[in-house]
């Protein structure tokens, strides 16, 4: 392929066909041999995206398949390889996307965050994720944030699927990646787990990200035909994270969300199209009805059920027991009623048709979770790591950061002092010993200073060991003889009485 990276499209896409049909061998192959490959391949993509871009291109359909067969080559050959290498693999595919800080993109950065998106979502649906802190990093975390929130819809499409095919560890994707409203949740068939200790750590420390991301993705969505496509992935992320990491601190962060979601939603100032809005608010009802029942909280879930059920009366897109288009609802039971419609813009003045806080907060309350928190608004902040924000890992509590000082900011006084402070010629005496020693120290090498000294204390040294050893030797044994009875004498030592005497 080196050889032939100016061929014809139809003969790259041969090569690249033959690579992923042969790369079976690859899990043969351990070291730096991987990364070369990887990095091979993805020199390759990059070339082509150039390439594609710079107008010289003739067959453009063509290089877009050669692009494919390079994409699906390298997921082939991550599938080969172990999990800790797929995790190498993933780490190397994100340092080659563009700096995601730079306001500015060179011409075609992000036509190639979109195919290097594309390729991370192809190695990432090989790995099977065991515990979140092994393959979400720090760097790797926050360069998946900053992809969430890029211009190219594509690649935050992208990005969240990312995420869901790394959060889902027990196949319960294919339920959530479009869920609808359910009246009992039992019948996906969901899979849930306790969340490890390893995990509630990880979540304590980026649940905060992760919703802020999820809050600004929602308003980064745009009116378009791909509306319902966003809103069903953010909502996936938010599943996702109460199916795998559902502990009482983010399943609260979660609620956080899901209300301060509901704001954005009936906010006119923000500009949203009444699609949109239905659309947010149908994304929250979904998300509610789905932890309720998770959590199995019957009175948060009649809570949800009540609001689902009066919003019969509004836009017929935000009914979620609509059986059609018209003006007919199904209720459960099998009536239909014709409904007095309510407007979009007054779902605040009419009673029941949002969830109320304080309501979910007794019955979280009632079931015995802490929901100080919730109580506390939902505002955006710039990301920020535990130890800058000062917080004590022992207790949780925050304590001020102390600056730490550098190797060079050290200073070390080599000078040893231990006469009184007006012993003036001892001080001088000592601190001229000292540089005797360093001098000494900087001067002769290692091995000449090492024989002097063995030379000097070997029979010293030796002789007194020998007699130290000796000396607790038969400290232990008369110690270990005292209060013990005389050893007895053998029958030859034995002195018979006078009267057996021959």
């Amino acid at each position: 392929l080196d050889s032939m990276s100016t061929a014809d499209a139809s003969i790259r896409i041969g090569i690249a066909t033959v690579l992923s049909n042969i790369v079976s061998i690859a899990g043969t192959s351990i070291g730096p041999l991987l990364l070369s490959i990887f990095n091979s391949l993805l020199k390759h993509l990059r070339t082509s995206v150039d390439f594609k871009r710079s107008g010289k291109c003739k067959d453009t359909e063509a290089e877009k398949m050669y692009q494919e067969a390079l994409i699906n080559a390298m997921g082939d050959f991550a599938n080969a390889l172990p999990d800790y290498q797929k995790v190498e693999m993933m780490m190397f595919t994100v340092g080659n996307i563009p700096n995601l800080d730079e306001k500015r993109f060179k011409q075609g950065d992000e036509f190639l965050q979109h195919v290097l998106v594309k390729t991370l979502l192809k190695v990432a649906t090989k790995y099977r994720t065991a515990y979140l802190a092994t393959v979400f990093t720090e760097s790797f975390l926050r360069t998946l944030i900053q992809l969430a929130l890029v211009n190219d819809s594509q690649v935050r499409l992208g990005t969240q699927q990312i995420f869901h095919t790394l959060l889902d560890r027990h196949d319960n994707l294919s339920h959530l990646s479009h869920l609808p409203y359910v009246l009992d949740v039992s019948d996906l068939q969901l899979t849930v787990e306790k969340c490890s200790r390893a995990d509630q750590m990880f979540m304590r420390k980026h649940i905060h990200d992760m919703t802020q991301m999820l809050y600004r993705a929602v308003t980064l969505v745009a009116d378009d035909g791909n509306l319902q496509l966003h809103m069903d992935a953010i909502q996936c992320t938010m599943s996702l994270l109460c199916i795998e990491v559902g502990f009482d601190e983010t399943l609260i962060e979660l609620f956080r969300l899901a209300f301060a979601l509901q704001t954005l939603a009936v906010d006119p100032s923000n500009g949203f199209s009444a699609e949109k809005r239905i659309a947010l608010h149908n994304l929250i009802a979904k998300y509610m009805n789905l932890a309720a029942q998770l959590m199995a909280n019957p009175s948060l879930c009649q809570h949800v059920q009540q609001v689902v059920a009066c919003r019969v009366r509004g836009p017929p897109g935000l009914n979620l027991l609509l059986d059609d288009k018209h003006d007919e609802v199904h209720i459960v039971g099998g009536t239909t009623e014709a409904v007095e419609r309510v407007e979009l813009s007054m779902l605040v003045e009419v009673e029941g048709m949002l969830f109320e806080r304080n309501d979910v907060a007794d019955c979280l309350k009632a079931a015995g979770k802490d929901v100080s928190r919730l109580s506390q608004p939902f505002t955006l902040s710039s990301s920020k790591s535990a130890q800058e924000k000062g917080i004590d890992e022992t207790d949780g509590k925050t304590s001020p950061f102390l600056p730490m000082a550098g190797i060079d900011d050290v200073s070390i006084d080599l000078s040893v002092d231990w006469t009184p402070p007006e012993s003036v010629r001892q001080s001088r005496r000592n601190t001229e010993h000292t540089e005797q020693v360093l001098a000494s120290i900087r001067n002769r090498s290692f091995e000449d200073q090492a024989d002097e000294s063995c030379a000097r204390h070997e029979a010293g040294d030796l002789s007194r060991t020998v007699s130290r050893l000796l000396a607790r030797n038969a400290d232990t044994v008369r110690m270990a003889n005292i209060g013990r009875p005389a050893k007895p004498k053998n029958i030859f030592e034995m002195n018979l009485p006078t009267a057996f005497a021959l």
